[in-house]
């Protein structure tokens, strides 16, 4: 990477050189012929840069830097899925605590969110609490409808 740095600054260097050899040279002859030494003069410094390289060097560096790109995108995925899923846990768990205080209960609900197909969703719940079984037929019937856990996947501890 740092051999890049130093052809990109040498390749600048030597264009701002030639521009303000030109900007002073007067019209006329003589600045078509400091034109023609400028471009052999950039030419000669781009492909004296780029003499010393090795493809295999610059297909390693760019490998490289595809590497840490993706690896930078896939963290930020992984980052911004795993907020989705907090998100969706804690929104969850409102719901049904929010249901649970209608129905008298005073209940903790912890809800399991699923994160294998390509969006999270709330898989399961554990609800902890005293209860009687009209108030968990009530919630387990509300759960099933508007949040789509099944009966098999509200686990119940009356404490």
């Amino acid at each position: 990477m740092d051999a890049v740095r130093r052809y990109l600054f040498s390749l600048c260097a030597a264009a701002l050189l030639c521009s303000l050899v030109r900007a002073l040279v007067p019209k006329g002859r003589m600045k078509s012929i400091c034109s023609l030494l400028c471009g052999v003069f950039l030419a000669m410094t781009a492909l004296t840069g780029l003499a010393g390289w090795e493809l295999s060097d610059v297909a390693e560096e760019l490998t490289k830097m595809r590497i840490a790109a993706e690896e930078a995108r896939t963290g930020v995925e992984i980052g911004n899925r795993e907020a989705l899923s907090a998100i969706i846990k804690s929104k969850t768990e409102a719901y049904i605590w929010d249901k649970a205080q209608e129905l008298g209960l005073a209940v903790a609900i912890d809800v399991t969110v699923e994160e294998d197909g390509s969006y999270p969703y709330p898989a399961a719940v554990r609800i902890t609490g005293p209860f009687t079984e009209p108030q968990r037929q009530s919630l387990t019937r509300y759960i099933e409808e508007n949040l789509a856990i099944g009966k098999e996947q509200q686990t119940w501890t009356n404490e």
